[in-house]
């Protein structure tokens, strides 16, 4: 049986979300919080976890504030696991609310990576980046409002990608691709 969009949804809040996860209560199951609903998150393929590692390497220079893969708790209802961010951690006991950069790797799965964009923008994360695995282009989103991105710009190829993080040097989308193996 299907369920149709039509039918009542119960919205979950973020409280209640992290105490199901401390209770063990959604161990093996693969979700995120997205706006009060817990949303299936789809497995990664060799390519998307290549461009995580090709990122981390890329943005190690500030391993005090990288995170793969760790909730970002952006606003009541809402926390997403980006692939990467630059988030520094206030209190290491709970999740960081924002970041100066999140970025998406979407190989398959662009409405899923598109589907967290309003909680970024709503968190005030200053810029987004979604890496589109097999067009080998990466979508940069700035200009955060409380309702989504009001800059959208594409780059591939020798275009940079700057992270607007002090210690961290600039690099093209062809030298990540490169750097992840997938540059052929």
């Amino acid at each position: 049986m299907e369920v149709t969009a039509d039918l009542p949804l119960h919205r979950m809040s973020t409280e209640l979300y992290d105490r199901m996860v401390g209770s063990g209560a959604l161990d093996g199951i693969e979700v995120e919080l997205l706006d009060g609903l817990l949303v299936d998150v789809s497995p990664q393929g060799e390519s998307h976890y290549a461009v995580i590692l090709a990122l981390q390497e890329l943005l190690a220079a500030r391993l005090d504030i990288l995170r793969i893969q760790g909730p970002l708790a952006c606003a009541d209802g809402w926390a997403p696991e980006p692939d990467v961010a630059l988030a520094p951690w206030e209190d290491r006991t709970r999740h960081p609310t924002t970041a100066a950069l999140v970025v998406e790797v979407a190989v398959t799965a662009h409405a899923e990576a598109r589907r967290k964009l309003l909680g970024y923008a709503m968190a005030g994360v200053e810029t987004v980046w979604v890496v589109d695995v097999p067009a080998r282009a990466v979508d940069v989103l700035t200009q955060p409002t409380g309702t989504g991105y009001t800059a959208t710009a594409r780059l591939a190829g020798n275009d940079v990608l700057d992270p607007n993080v002090s210690g961290i040097e600039v690099f093209t989308v062809t030298e990540l691709f490169g750097a992840a193996q997938l540059d052929g």
